[in-house]
């Protein structure tokens, strides 16, 4: 490869790393929005459950809003209901079915748990101030017990798609090698560390980003840390990886760049097709 080419490629490398660094981010109304999922054990058969708010407002719920759910005697029970914090209820409650109740569209920051049982007409206030402490937060609740709420959110499954998307990636590119004549020792462990660390980069901002802000802020730089690695891959391949390689045939050229181009191709169709299949995992 020419001094030239090598030159105009870094220079390709800086403008993308400044357009990355620059670019701005432009926010709207759409997509997913935070939730609150709190699975509850022993609750009586038939209560309706509500997170009273430490604010007045979130989204469109607000103190004296309209009636979000359907049991007049419920709403009128949380609405005359005056909590000792000042925590207020914003209009949204729902019957608990399957032992879990959903808050999926702006639920409070700060909020306690209260539910009215239709049976006693009365409503019960956890004393406990919770907080939506992920993009989807998740919580448990035993009432047989002193009422304590405890977070729930899986993370060992996030971490063993991790482990899969990692594998997946590195079975998929080391293959490719083999067939780009990269499969030489020096070059498979260079290829190994490359991809090791570039998987890692890649989840160190996907992960918390999507865990604090959800499927939409995980995907939008799902796509820019992709072009970035591809960009990356391109960049250590020309420079470490063989223009040579000896075969049966004799000498032929080898292709750093496509190999990193078509790497990157292949994991990433692979992943979005598993994400499809296996979404849990994926």
């Amino acid at each position: 490869m020419k001094t030239k080419t090598k030159k105009s490629f870094s220079f390709f490398l800086i403008c993308f790393l400044l357009c990355c660094l620059l670019s701005a981010v432009v926010q709207a109304d759409t997509g997913p929005k935070p939730s609150v999922k709190i699975e509850f054990q022993h609750l009586p058969e038939g209560c309706y459950v509500t997170l009273l708010s430490e604010v007045e407002s979130t989204g469109p719920h607000s103190v004296g809003s309209e009636d979000y759910g359907d049991e007049a005697a419920a709403f009128d029970a949380f609405s005359s209901y005056q909590d000792s914090d000042g925590f207020y209820f914003l209009g949204y409650y729902s019957r608990v079915k399957e032992n879990v109740f959903a808050w999926n569209y702006y639920p409070p920051e700060r909020f306690k748990v209260a539910w009215w049982d239709p049976a006693t007409q009365e409503v019960t206030v956890m004393d406990e101030i919770l907080e939506r402490y992920a993009f989807d937060s998740y919580y448990f609740l035993d009432l047989q017990k002193v009422p304590v709420a405890r977070k729930n959110y899986n993370y060992q499954a996030e971490i063993f798609g991790l482990i899969c998307r990692v594998l997946l990636t590195l079975l998929a590119e080391l293959s490719l090698a083999l067939l780009f004549r990269f499969g030489q020792k020096r070059n498979v462990l260079l290829l190994l560390d490359l991809n090791l660390a570039t998987q890692i980069l890649l989840n160190l901002v996907i992960l918390p980003a999507g865990y604090m802000n959800g499927p939409v802020r995980f995907f939008s730089l799902y796509w820019l840390m992709e072009l970035l690695i591809l960009v990356l891959e391109g960049a250590f391949c020309l420079f470490f990886l063989p223009k040579q390689a000896e075969t049966s045939a004799g000498i032929k050229k080898t292709h750093p760049i496509l190999y990193a181009l078509t790497a990157n191709l292949l994991s990433f169709g692979l992943g979005l097709w598993l994400s499809l299949l296996i979404p849990s995992v994926f």
